[in-house]
Protein backbone atom coordinates (compact mmCIF):
# COMPACT_ATOMS: atom_id res chain seq x y z
CA UNK A 1 0.00 0.00 0.00
CA UNK A 2 2.77 2.84 0.79
CA UNK A 3 4.67 1.61 -2.34
CA UNK A 4 1.01 2.68 -3.95
CA UNK A 5 1.47 6.23 -2.32
CA UNK A 6 4.97 6.36 -2.71
CA UNK A 7 4.16 5.95 -6.24
CA UNK A 8 1.44 8.57 -6.82
CA UNK A 9 3.22 10.87 -5.03
CA UNK A 10 6.24 10.77 -7.33
CA UNK A 11 4.02 11.05 -10.60
CA UNK A 12 2.50 14.02 -9.18
CA UNK A 13 5.63 15.97 -8.51
CA UNK A 14 5.83 16.88 -11.81
CA UNK A 15 2.98 18.54 -11.86
CA UNK A 16 3.91 20.23 -9.12
CA UNK A 17 6.91 21.60 -10.28
CA UNK A 18 5.36 23.58 -13.50
CA UNK A 19 6.33 26.82 -12.94
CA UNK A 20 3.31 28.24 -14.71
CA UNK A 21 -0.43 27.36 -14.21
CA UNK A 22 -3.26 25.98 -16.58
CA UNK A 23 -5.62 28.58 -14.59
CA UNK A 24 -2.99 31.07 -15.60
CA UNK A 25 -2.95 30.29 -19.23
CA UNK A 26 -6.56 29.76 -19.32
CA UNK A 27 -7.24 33.36 -18.38
CA UNK A 28 -4.38 34.87 -20.36
CA UNK A 29 -6.13 33.35 -23.43
CA UNK A 30 -9.33 34.57 -22.13
CA UNK A 31 -8.46 38.06 -21.63
CA UNK A 32 -6.72 38.17 -25.29
CA UNK A 33 -9.66 37.48 -26.50
CA UNK A 34 -11.57 39.89 -24.96
CA UNK A 35 -8.81 42.53 -25.83
CA UNK A 36 -9.27 41.62 -29.45
CA UNK A 37 -12.66 42.02 -29.31
CA UNK A 38 -12.15 45.53 -27.30
CA UNK A 39 -13.84 43.94 -24.54
CA UNK A 40 -11.23 45.78 -21.98
CA UNK A 41 -12.95 46.09 -18.91
CA UNK A 42 -13.72 42.27 -19.06
CA UNK A 43 -10.08 41.51 -20.25
CA UNK A 44 -8.34 43.73 -17.33
CA UNK A 45 -10.40 41.26 -14.67
CA UNK A 46 -8.84 38.05 -17.05
CA UNK A 47 -5.37 39.35 -16.62
CA UNK A 48 -5.36 40.96 -13.59
CA UNK A 49 -6.24 37.28 -12.29
CA UNK A 50 -3.78 35.35 -14.51
CA UNK A 51 -0.89 37.98 -13.05
CA UNK A 52 -1.67 37.18 -9.33
CA UNK A 53 -1.04 33.58 -10.28
CA UNK A 54 2.05 34.04 -12.61
CA UNK A 55 3.17 35.94 -9.25
CA UNK A 56 2.77 33.37 -6.72
CA UNK A 57 4.16 30.54 -8.85
CA UNK A 58 6.92 32.27 -11.07
CA UNK A 59 10.21 33.89 -10.40
CA UNK A 60 10.82 37.18 -11.79
CA UNK A 61 13.57 35.95 -14.55
CA UNK A 62 10.56 33.63 -16.27
CA UNK A 63 9.87 34.92 -19.48
CA UNK A 64 5.90 35.00 -18.58
CA UNK A 65 6.51 37.08 -14.89
CA UNK A 66 5.26 40.46 -16.53
CA UNK A 67 3.46 39.20 -19.33
CA UNK A 68 -0.32 39.57 -18.36
CA UNK A 69 0.75 42.74 -15.95
CA UNK A 70 1.85 44.29 -19.41
CA UNK A 71 -1.47 43.70 -20.66
CA UNK A 72 -2.53 45.10 -17.95
CA UNK A 73 -1.02 48.30 -18.82
CA UNK A 74 -2.23 47.64 -22.57
CA UNK A 75 -6.12 47.60 -21.11
CA UNK A 76 -6.02 50.99 -19.30
CA UNK A 77 -4.48 52.37 -22.19
CA UNK A 78 -7.40 51.43 -24.05
CA UNK A 79 -9.81 52.60 -21.61
CA UNK A 80 -8.04 56.06 -20.73
CA UNK A 81 -8.30 56.46 -24.91
CA UNK A 82 -12.31 55.43 -24.64
CA UNK A 83 -12.73 58.38 -21.58
CA UNK A 84 -10.51 60.97 -23.93
CA UNK A 85 -12.90 59.75 -27.01
CA UNK A 86 -15.68 60.51 -24.41
CA UNK A 87 -14.52 64.02 -23.01
CA UNK A 88 -13.55 62.56 -19.86
CA UNK A 89 -9.82 63.95 -19.61
CA UNK A 90 -9.75 64.11 -16.11
CA UNK A 91 -10.48 59.99 -16.11
CA UNK A 92 -8.16 59.58 -19.06
CA UNK A 93 -4.93 61.00 -17.60
CA UNK A 94 -5.50 59.21 -14.37
CA UNK A 95 -5.86 55.56 -15.99
CA UNK A 96 -3.15 56.61 -18.28
CA UNK A 97 -0.82 57.73 -14.97
CA UNK A 98 -1.38 53.94 -13.74
CA UNK A 99 -0.21 52.69 -18.01
CA UNK A 100 2.83 55.00 -17.22
CA UNK A 101 3.43 53.89 -13.47
CA UNK A 102 3.25 49.75 -14.75
CA UNK A 103 5.44 50.00 -17.83
CA UNK A 104 8.02 52.17 -15.98
CA UNK A 105 8.30 49.66 -13.01
CA UNK A 106 8.44 46.90 -15.64
CA UNK A 107 10.16 47.83 -18.75
CA UNK A 108 12.68 50.96 -16.71
CA UNK A 109 12.65 54.33 -16.56
CA UNK A 110 14.17 55.37 -20.80
CA UNK A 111 11.53 52.70 -22.33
Amino acid sequence: MYKHIITIILLLLPLLAMPQSHESKHLYKQGMKLFDAEKYEEALTCFKQSDSLDKAKLKPTHKNYYRAELMVADCYEEIAWQADDKGHYKEAVNVQTNVVEIRKRILGEEH
